[in-house]
């Protein structure tokens, strides 16, 4: 669907028009049904909203906390960044291993971070903590543009305006956000009816289709399990011992 095509499906189904459902009203309950939508597509498949990411890698001097973008999804797949730690080279890039301070039991002054940790994938770590990632790394002497890069997750960009009829929502509005599956869009739509008919001063009843909205979002799901086919199975075979017949494959 496009948003004005999603737009004329939802007036359609309430039985309304942009004076008696404007497109601000319609906004503000698609929105965090799509939020909602996406949390239960990334619980079945898991890398679906993947959005690699990149932010200027900061001096230690600066700061060692760096904030999840507002999109993000919950959920992180890995961490990787471009550490400087002389001049003697200018591209370290290694990835990151997690840590929880409740293990690593140092201080976080930054004479023990720097003492502790190091630059490369054996000593270079991050803690999460606060909506923030904490670099667990040697000095970093210098700031290093888009030095730190995140394999995270975000949520689908909102729509913000219902008028254009050209590009489908499934469509990344950008290279930095994403769009909304197709799969979706009408149970996403479905779901704006169910609100706006089940919030009226008398309640609107629903349709059969609308009545098993769960039933049809549980098809939806199952659909985008295991996208990638490309997948090995590996399987054992007896050996040529005289005892082993196989039982235990």
């Amino acid at each position: 669907m496009t948003q004005k095509e999603f737009a004329t499906y939802i007036r359609y189904g309430t039985r309304t028009d942009s004076t008696t459902f404007p497109d601000a009203e319609i906004l503000s309950i698609a929105n965090p049904i799509k939020d909602y939508l996406a949390g239960e597509i990334e619980g079945v498949n898991e890398d679906y909203f993947g959005m690699p990411q990149t932010t200027d890698l900061l001096k230690t001097d600066t700061t060692r906390e760096y904030p999840f973008p507002p999109e993000f999804l919950n959920r992180l797949k890995r961490i990787e960044a471009n550490l400087l730690p002389d001049d003697t080279y200018d591209d370290n890039w290694v990835t990151l291993n997690e840590v929880d301070m409740n293990f690593h039991k140092h201080t976080s002054d930054e004479a023990t971070i720097q003492a502790s940790f190091g630059w490369d994938e054996d000593s270079a770590f991050y803690e999460i903590f606060r909506g923030s990632i904490w670099l667990l790394t040697g000095e970093i002497e210098d700031d290093v543009t888009a030095g730190l890069k995140l394999w995270s997750f975000d949520y689908p960009a909102d729509i913000d305006d219902l008028s254009d009829d050209t590009d489908d929502m499934s469509v990344d509005p950008s290279t930095t956000t994403l769009g909304f599956p197709k799969a979706f869009h009408q149970l996403w739509a479905d779901a704006v009816v169910i609100e706006y008919k089940s919030n009226r001063d008398k309640p609107i009843p629903l349709t059969k289709r609308e009545e098993r909205w769960e039933f049809y979002l549980g098809r939806a799901l199952d659909s985008i399990k295991n996208t990638n086919r490309d997948h090995a199975v590996v399987t054992g075979v007896p050996s040529e011992e005289a005892n082993d017949d196989g039982y235990e494959y």
